[in-house]
Formats: structure tokens, C-alpha cells, sequence
């Protein structure tokens, strides 16, 4: 049992960890969306997306972490931030608040001109969009090893595995801040669908918090995890979850007839007065580390 835990904090078998459960799990397998179409996904809804979201940097969440930034020195008024996968920019305009300057990467065209437009009607020069992914930087072409005070990725699929993470570290000359769900199972808001189309158990979450969260530790970084349990459970108008469904499986099939009348025989189903029950999951993981801690950044120059 002791040999077990000393062999668990390898670096090596937490890092092939975490590629193995990303690799197994049906929620990977069964894609059928490039990475390319997904974004172009992401431009098609931008402007409904922005519609129905509450304006920009307003949120209680967002301020949250904002507070917990700045009681554990990561963000200060003279820091460079970097956004990893900003969106419509509900937590970039938080950080510009603050920060000297944030650099907010966004792959979706759509998404990120919402985002330069409202930078722009709020007079936040100091927001800066780069419509990339971040798998695309060259840290070391672009000259950006160790350039930010803080870099950031939160609830997006941005850091999508072990290279992204490290590379979160070798970006920061200071903190990162990573979030993501812990302990989602299902497929995301109505039980019994993926079960219904597939025949298997969507599994847990391969991006699970606990996987980066154990790769840094075995990396000798110390993250302060926190843990934010939320009820996430409600009632949707029956068309609308029609379409939460349909926009959560276009991933691993085509929207054909037969999808759609699967999917709705599903929800009448399941309705009650026209309303459905759906229930996301309601915790999400949150991390802050130190990443400039000269030994951990040359453990990590020297692993990869």
C-alpha cells in the first residue's frame, strides 16, 4: 500500500491518468465534431447565447472569484492576466476591473467580436482579444514563458488535458486559476437520455477538477482547492429543454427526424404542465496555485 501511494504521486502515472479516463470515456469516444466545427458551432450561437445572458462581468460568481484572487495575492492592480477561452467575457471584464491588462483568448470569431464590442461601449481599453485557441500559442516563439502575473481558465474547455495545464504554468510568472465540475455524472442535465441513444453509462467527467488537481500535486505544487456546491436543479419549458438536449447531442450524431422525435417523444415524456425537470449537477472544483516557483517551472521544462 505504501509503495502504491509513493507510485500514485508520480508524475508520469497522474499525467497517463488523466489521459486514460479522457481517452475511455464515452463522452470522447463517441465525438464525431471536430474541434473546428465546434467553434464554428460557437459563432453560429454567439449572438442568442449573449441575448440571453446577463450583462458582461455582472455576476455574483464571477465577483466571487475575483475576492478569492485577491485574498491569495494572484490578482493586484498591475498584474497581466491571460484569459484562457474567455467567451463572451463574464469574467474578463471582472479581472480588467483590477488588473492592468487582460489578454482574453477566444477561438469563436462571433464569440470574440461580442466580446470586443462590449469592451469597447464600456471603455475597457485595457482588454486585449486574441482569436485563438490556446493549444495554438507558441510560448516560446511569441516570447510569452513566464509573461503574466495570472492566467486564468475557467469552466471552458480550454485546458483540455496535461499539455494545456503545464502550459498554464509555463505562461505565469505568478498564479493560475483553474475551475471545472466535480464529480458531474451523466450526461449533463437530463438523466436517461445518452443511456436512451447509446446503451452505456456516459461515466464521470474525464475533466474532472480532480485530474489536473493531481497532476500539479505530483508536480510538487500545492493548489488551495476549494469546492462550490450549488442547486442547479429546476424546471425548463418543455421546447426548451427540446433544444438543450438537441444542442448537447449534436456532438455525437446528426440532428435527423428521427434524433428529434426521440428526443421529444423523451421530454413529453418526462413533462409535467409543459415544464421538465433538469438537473446539471450543482459543484464545481476551483483551484489557485503559485506557478513561479522556480524548481516546479524546471521540473516541468524538464518533463515535457
Amino acid at each position: 500500500m505504501i509503495m502504491e501511494l509513493f507510485v500514485g504521486n508520480d508524475i508520469e502515472v497522474r499525467r497517463q491518468t488523466w489521459i486514460e479516463a479522457i481517452e475511455a470515456s464515452p463522452l470522447t469516444k463517441r465525438l464525431i465534431r471536430t474541434q473546428g466545427a465546434q467553434i464554428k458551432r460557437w459563432d453560429k450561437m454567439a449572438q442568442l447565447f449573449a441575448k440571453k445572458k446577463r450583462p458582461q462581468g455582472s455576476g455574483k460568481a464571477e465577483a466571487n472569484i475575483i475576492k478569492r484572487l485577491q485574498a491569495k495575492g494572484a490578482l493586484h492592480s498591475g498584474a497581466r492576466v491571460l484569459d484562457i477561452g474567455a467567451g463572451l467575457g463574464n469574467l474578463t471584464f471582472r479581472l480588467a476591473q483590477v488588473a492592468e491588462s487582460v489578454t482574453a483568448l477566444e477561438p469563436s470569431v462571433a464569440m470574440a467580436r461580442v466580446l470586443e464590442d462590449n469592451a469597447l461601449e464600456k471603455g475597457m481599453n485595457n482588454i486585449h482579444v486574441e482569436r485563438r485557441r490556446w493549444q495554438e500559442l507558441d510560448l516560446d516563439a511569441e516570447g510569452l514563458l513566464s509573461e503574466f502575473d495570472l492566467v486564468v481558465a475557467s469552466m471552458n474547455p480550454g485546458v483540455s488535458g496535461p499539455d494545456d495545464l503545464e502550459k498554464m504554468n509555463l505562461a505565469s510568472r505568478g498564479f493560475c486559476y483553474l475551475s471545472r465540475f466535480s464529480g458531474l455524472r451523466g450526461f449533463y442535465g437530463f438523466d436517461g437520455i445518452w443511456e436512451l441513444f447509446f446503451y452505456e453509462n456516459p461515466g464521470m467527467d474525464p475533466w474532472d477538477i480532480i485530474y489536473p488537481f493531481n497532476l500539479l500535486y505530483a508536480m510538487g505544487y500545492r493548489p488551495a482547492l476549494d469546492f462550490i456546491v450549488r442547486d442547479n436543479s429546476g424546471r425548463v419549458k418543455a421546447e426548451e429543454a427540446v433544444q438543450m438536449i438537441s444542442a448537447s447531442l449534436w456532438n455525437y450524431m446528426d440532428e435527423t427526424p428521427e434524433v428529434q422525435k426521440t428526443v421529444e417523444d423523451f421530454v413529453m415524456a418526462r413533462s409535467d404542465k409543459g415544464l421538465v425537470k433538469y438537473d446539471k449537477g450543482g459543484c464545481q472544483g476551483s483551484m489557485i496555485w503559485q506557478a513561479d516557483d522556480k524548481a516546479g517551472l524546471a521540473r516541468i521544462r524538464s518533463f515535457l
